[in-house]
């Protein structure tokens, strides 16, 4: 409430006073007056007097006592006024039309101006009248009627009008004094207020700014042992990365020879009461190297240190070769894998490792809650990008789990977790991607119909796709490890540079068993070096150093035509993509090393007799 608003309300307050006094009086004198006027009134009329307006009269001052007396005065008041308004209008209704009654009309007007706000005003101008008006149509038609109510109904309404605008006038020009003189107490108390909290405001600043180079100096301590946490943390998920992955890799390995190299045990295959059971073991650790990777990326992407090296993408080949990897994951479900896209797409720019990473993720998503029928990997042009979509028919989210459906280590429900597993980090690390890409992740479901996962990349520019390297084809890559390794006509020799003890032992056993010859780099002598003496056919680099091994023997002029077979966590962004280089993300089973030299030497064979045959 304003101060203005406070002021009226007093004022208003007082005035409720006084008209509490004004309504008791007038109660009193009319109940007097009202019994002497009924009394002569009888004894005028005789057997003709009505006595049902002093009646409604006597009820309303008896009802307006009644209320005053237990603190409602407003409908006192208005109990008050409205007998006199029914007393009149019975008293033309009986008595019928006559001067005098013109008069009394005024008396409704006196007492609501004595006893309410003055908007009380007009609806007492209507009741009066209409009430006069009704009463007067007993006797005459509308038209009578009007000609004896409408004058005194306009006299009483500029009366009314000019009661109101006095009243109003009063009370701003008492609001307004009453104004100036707070004003001006206040205006002095706030001084006086002024000069103490300046006073005070001087300590507080002073104490204030203590404080704040105290709290500076424990930011600064604090941000620096938040650094050192982060890097704690980066070497910890580094240093336990390594260690998890090292047994991992060979769980893997060698649950992986077990099913499909039976060359490295004699060629005697696994009996068919084990396969299932090693087969889970092998699935397992694959979770679990996955999950490793998940979490490692997370941790990347947190702390900034997680680079794309953006290049130009031919989606076609990389949806050709996403679909094919994802053929795996179906197994025996009753579920179509469909591709949606021109072949004619135009290149888009981005980092074609990261958008392969992010379709796996949906993909996989996508299998895994689809019992029954499709998924749909789809591409279309929107001006100046393409966007891609992953639809499936599977179980769908729920409208409430949407807004947490990216959130890592979150599922739409806990029953879902139970019976599909996962922990959510794929579309969480899938989002970020697609944001460091400059887009976002979108997702529109239905329940059980299905979901549509989506994101946008640019189309590269003519200069960028002018300026862009061969790329390799990725679609055909994925073809060489699902080749069955046979043994070579010839025997080559395979330089091993493995630093897991058990990986490379397990690599040297499937090799030799096909009949190639096997060199362990695992000695001090620099793999360069030994490789440049050697001049084996095929090097395999599995090391924390590979890539800048694999730099070195591209530098050397013995080397550089040397076939490379690379496994590492990232392709290395100099390899050039050539056709003596091949690139395996860990972890590296034996027949995907078998297959991989196999399809190298297989490769240097036939450049060996073009040459010849020229």
């Amino acid at each position: 409430m304003t101060e203005i608003e406070l002021q009226s309300y007093n004022l208003r307050a007082e005035m409720a006073d006084d008209r509490r006094l004004y309504l008791n009086e007038l109660l009193v004198v009319t109940l007097l007056a009202g019994t002497l006027a009924a009394g002569l009134h009888l004894m005028g009329a005789g057997l003709e007097f009505n006595p049902l307006p002093w009646l409604a009269l006597g009820a309303g001052v008896l009802a307006g006592f009644s209320l005053l007396h237990t603190g409602r005065q407003e409908l006192a008041s208005r109990a008050y006024i409205g007998s006199l308004v029914v007393w009149l209008a019975l008293l033309i209704r009986i008595e019928g039309i006559e001067s005098g009654f013109v008069l009394l009309s005024a008396l409704p007007f006196i007492a609501s101006w004595l006893l309410q706000e003055r908007d009380a005003m007009l609806p007492t101008w209507v009741a009066t009248f209409g009430g006069m008006f009704i009463g007067a149509l007993g006797h005459t038609l509308v038209g009578g009627a009007l000609v004896y109510v409408l004058p005194p109904a306009v006299v009483f309404g500029i009366f009314a009008a000019a009661l109101y605008a006095k009243e109003g006038a009063y009370l701003a020009v008492a609001s307004y004094a009453v104004d100036i003189q707070r004003k001006d107490t206040r205006r002095a108390e706030d001084f006086y207020a002024q000069k103490l909290q300046l006073e005070e405001a001087f300590v507080q600043i002073r104490h204030t700014k203590s404080e704040l180079e105290w709290a500076n100096a424990r930011l600064s301590e604090a941000q620096q042992e938040a650094e050192r946490a982060s890097q704690a943390k980066s070497v910890f998920l580094s240093n336990m990365s390594h260690e998890l992955r090292t047994p991992l890799n060979v769980v893997i390995g060698y649950s992986s020879s077990m099913l499909s190299v039976p060359q490295m045990f004699n060629n005697v295959n696994l009996p068919e009461v084990y396969r299932p059971y090693v087969k889970l073991i092998e699935d397992n650790g694959h979770y679990l190297l996955g999950l490793i990777n998940d979490i490692l990326d997370l941790s990347k992407i947190e702390a900034g240190k997680l680079e794309l090296h953006p290049g130009v993408v031919d989606l076609p080949d990389m949806f050709r070769g996403v679909l094919a990897t994802s053929i795996g994951l179906v197994k025996n479900k009753p579920l179509q894998l469909r591709p949606d896209f021109p072949a004619d797409l135009p290149p888009v720019w981005g980092d074609g490792m990261r958008v392969r990473q992010v379709l796996l993720n949906l993909m996989s998503n996508a299998i895994k809650f689809t019992a029954t029928g499709s998924v749909t990997l789809s591409a279309r042009l929107e001006g100046n990008q393409v966007r891609i979509a992953v639809t499936d028919t599977g179980i769908g989210i729920p409208e409430k789990a949407l807004a947490s459906i990216f959130d890592r280590f979150e599922q739409a429900e806990q029953d879902t977790e139970r019976r599909y597993g996962g922990t959510g980090l794929g579309l969480d690390i899938s989002k970020r991607l697609a944001v460091m890409h400059g887009s976002d992740l979108k997702v529109e479901s239905v329940v059980n119909q299905g979901s549509t996962f989506s994101f946008t990349l640019p189309l590269a520019t003519a200069e960028q796709v002018a300026n862009e390297r061969p790329a390799e084809d990725l679609s055909s890559s994925l073809v060489i490890f699902q080749q069955e390794p046979t043994a070579p006509a010839v025997t080559y020799s395979v330089l091993l540079a493995v630093d897991d003890t058990a990986s490379r032992t397990a690599y040297e056993e499937a090799l030799e068993a096909l009949g190639f010859a096997v060199v362990d780099a695992s000695g001090d002598l620099p793999v360069v070096d030994l490789a440049a003496g050697l001049l084996p056919d095929v090097i395999v680099l599995d090391s924390a150093e590979g890539e800048a091994t694999l730099r070195a023997i591209r530098e050397d002029d013995s080397l550089s035509l040397t076939p490379v077979l690379i496994c590492a966590a990232t392709e290395p962004i100099f390899s050039n993509h050539q056709d003596d280089f091949l690139y395996v993300p860990r972890p590296m089973t034996v027949d995907i090393l078998l297959s991989c030299v196999q399809h190298l030497t297989q490769r240097q064979t036939a450049v060996e007799k073009v040459t010849t045959a020229s």
